[in-house]
């Protein structure tokens, strides 16, 4: 709904949170959903009528998985504070690879921090090495600090992340 709909809104969405907080100017801090929405942006390609971003809701890997309802090809994929979301990290990587034009870029930032019911809980050298045996060049690999919610300082406990940060391009496959 945010996404998609909302227009111009303002929130507040830490006025139920009444912990950690040095006065009412962090409990009550408000923000604006953009208008016009990130979707209105969502412009087909030419010919194609597929938009040129997605925002979908529900199990990305079941609905982006070729044959998925939502399954198409995209020149550039942004993860964000997600590759660890998942059960399987090697279908998500399979269902990414499987999205992603030849020549395209992923780019990616985030932590690894695993949920409880993830088969694999890879660290990051093992992800590229994943990546690197499909065929992805690494253009940038660094580290990143990354707050989460709020800027550090802001309320008394913040969590914080060292994020890996990443920009990888799909090798175009030689043709024999």
């Amino acid at each position: 709904f945010t996404l998609n709909r909302a227009r111009g809104a303002d929130v507040y969405p830490l006025a139920h949170v009444f912990s950690e907080n040095f006065g009412y100017q962090q409990q009550y801090v408000q923000t604006n959903i953009p208008s016009p929405t990130p979707a209105s942006f969502a412009t087909s390609k030419e010919g194609s009528g597929k938009a040129l971003f997605s925002m979908v809701p529900g199990d990305f890997s079941k609905l982006y998985c070729k044959g998925g309802k939502a399954h198409r090809k995209f020149d550039a994929i942004v993860t964000c504070f997600f590759l660890d979301t998942v059960v399987d990290v090697c279908e998500l990587v399979q269902v990414l690879d499987d999205l992603l034009e030849e020549g395209g870029l992923w780019i990616n930032v985030g932590p690894l921090n695993w949920r409880k019911e993830a088969r694999l809980k890879l660290n990051w050298s093992e992800i590229v090495t994943l990546w690197k045996g499909l065929g992805y060049d690494f253009e940038v690999n660094s580290r990143s600090d990354c707050d989460y919610h709020m800027p550090r300082g802001e309320k008394m406990y913040t969590e914080s992340y060292t994020c890996a940060l990443s920009v990888a391009t799909k090798k175009l496959k030689s043709k024999a």
